[in-house]
């Protein structure tokens, strides 16, 4: 709960006559009269100068207002409007939560896989490169090059690949397509986990199933 400003409130019924963001210097009441430099916690003509609080706390991201009420305290001295909060529609959740699961997805497969000790980046321009670079050691392959060969892509020097930490790992053309596979098999991996994942957030016919389900979790790795 939070102070959010100031109220006039009718102290016979505790309604709220006026909302302040800050403490008023003038008062207007509705029976024309003003007060001047007004003391926080006075009544004027059955009007009381009081704190205002907010106390808006959704149980979940996936709660939104259903509206509010009020609250008068008079022996404290304050009004405090509580938000009240209902679930969005399942349908509504299972679309958000499937997004969700996507851009993990994407996340995850531009992690980076592990060969030979070696972190090797999967972002997007990475995974394309290493595709670009396994057509190279197909044709090399099939013209002859052979294991440990690391001048196999006809440029006549020594074939390198920059790793995550910046340096550069020498590979013959049979690394380099055993680097393609394993980069196409963990975006497969990904893509296929996410899939299971929607699966079971669009089958879900109650909230507390999708409660259960943490789309962040569980993501394979390479």
């Amino acid at each position: 709960m939070t102070q959010s400003g100031y109220s006039l409130v009718n102290t016979s019924n505790g309604t709220e006559i006026e909302q302040y963001g800050n403490l008023p210097n003038i008062l207007s009441l509705p029976n024309g009269n003003q007060v001047h430099c007004p003391a926080l916690g006075a009544s004027y003509s059955g009007l009381r100068l009081v704190t205002r609080f907010l106390n808006n706390n959704p149980p979940s991201q996936w709660h939104v207002s259903g509206g509010s009420t009020l609250a008068y305290d008079a022996v404290n001295a304050n009004l405090t409007e509580t938000v009240t909060f209902v679930l969005v529609p399942l349908a509504t959740r299972q679309t958000a939560m499937c997004a969700q699961v996507d851009r993990a997805r994407d996340t995850q497969a531009a992690a980076g896989i592990t060969l030979n000790g070696k972190l090797y980046q999967t972002d997007s321009d990475s995974r394309e490169n290493i595709a670009g670079g396994a057509q190279l050691a197909v044709l090399a392959i099939a013209g002859g090059a052979l294991p440990g060969n690391t001048k196999w892509d006809g440029s006549g020097s020594d074939f390198g690949w920059i790793t995550a930490d910046n340096s550069i790992v020498l590979l013959d053309a049979q690394t380099m397509l055993t680097l393609a596979k394993a980069a196409a098999e963990f975006k497969k991996n990904c893509i296929m986990y996410g899939y299971g994942m929607k699966q079971q957030i669009n089958a879900a016919t109650a909230h507390t199933t999708l409660d259960a389900i943490n789309v962040t979790a569980g993501w394979p790795t390479a």
